[in-house]
C-alpha cells in the first residue's frame, strides 16, 4: 500500500446529476436533452496504467481497463468524470477519464477508468 500512497496525485471530479431540456434563443425547447453536472471537487487518487493480468487480478477488475485508480476515501461513483486539471466548462467533451467500474474493499476503493476518445 506504500506504493499507492507514494503515487497519489490530485484530480478534479465532476458528477453527472441528470438531464435538462435545451432552449433556443427565443426560449423554446429544442427537444434536445443536455447533461447537467455538480460543481467540480478535488480528490487524491493513486493512478496506474494497467500493465498486465496481475494488476487486473489483484485490483478485482476482471475487465480490461486502460487505467486503475485507488483511493482510501469513498469519493467516486460510476460515471463520474475525472480531470487532471481544474475544469471550467463543457465537462462532457473535455474530461480525461470516466469511472466505468467501482469496487469497494475493506481498506480502499478501486476504480476502472476509461479514457475519453
Amino acid at each position: 500500500m506504500r506504493v499507492c500512497l507514494k503515487n497519489t496525485k490530485t484530480f478534479w471530479i465532476v458528477r453527472p446529476t441528470g438531464f435538462t431540456d435545451k432552449v433556443d434563443g427565443d426560449g423554446y425547447k429544442t427537444g434536445e436533452r443536455i447533461p447537467t453536472y455538480d460543481s467540480p471537487f478535488s480528490t487524491t487518487l493513486s493512478f496506474y496504467q494497467t500493465g498486465g493480468t496481475l494488476l487486473n487480478t489483484e485490483s478485482g477488475l476482471a475487465k480490461e481497463y486502460e487505467y486503475i485508480a485507488f483511493s482510501s476515501e469513498d469519493t467516486l461513483e460510476e460515471n463520474d468524470l475525472v480531470f487532471s486539471t481544474e475544469p471550467t466548462s463543457d465537462y462532457d467533451v473535455t474530461y480525461d477519464f470516466r469511472v466505468d467500474k467501482k469496487i469497494n474493499n475493506l481498506n480502499s476503493n478501486r476504480y476502472g477508468l476509461v479514457k475519453r476518445t
